[in-house]
Formats: structure tokens, sequence, C-alpha cells
């Protein structure tokens, strides 16, 4: 748990009447942001998605390569060529890899 390891998280949030939060949250402090900043902070948020999406896309870039690599290798071995299928395949990620890179960025 957070409080087990003594980790302290800050949470900003809208005033949004949808962001309802729980009464009591262990090692979070909550913020609400003034009304009407929401529009000023969204380029702030796009820069922050957009350096995040860059090294996600980065590491995906590196998994599919690893794996083109490896299945050329197989089917060099086998003397044939993989299919269509197995080519569109390697380009597929499964959740828990992409939450790693996510954490990893």
């Amino acid at each position: 748990s957070m409080v087990a390891q003594d980790r302290k998280v800050l949470l900003l949030v809208d005033n949004a009447s949808s962001h309802k939060l729980p009464e009591t949250l262990s090692n979070v402090n909550v913020r609400f942001l003034p009304p009407n900043t929401t529009a000023y902070l969204q380029l702030l948020d796009a820069g922050v998605i957009a350096a995040l999406k860059k090294k996600i896309q980065r590491r995906k870039t590196k998994y599919v390569l690893t794996k083109f690599e490896e299945i050329r290798r197989f089917y060099k071995a086998a003397g044939t060529v993989p299919s269509r299928q197995e080519i569109a395949e390697m380009h597929k990620v499964d959740m828990e890899s992409a939450i790693q890179w996510a954490k990893e960025a």
C-alpha cells in the first residue's frame, strides 16, 4: 500500500461535477484547480501527453523490430517466409507490455 511504502501523491483535479472523490484517500493530497483554468492548462497537458506518447512509440518500435528480427531468423532457418497474418501479428502489443512501457516512460 502507499502508506506502507510511505508514498505520497498530489492529485490535481478541475472543478468538474463528475469528479467524485472518496472522503479519505491515504497518502493522497487532493487539490482543486481554480474555476476556468482548464483551458489554459490543456496546452501543458497536451505537451505532457505528446512526450509520453513519443516515448511509448519509441519503445513499441523497438519491440516490433526485435520481433521482426526473431521472425526473420526463424523463417530464414526454416527456408520459408512468414504469412501476412504472422507479419500483422508482430505489431500487436499485449496490455501488460503497454502498461510497463507507460511506467518506464
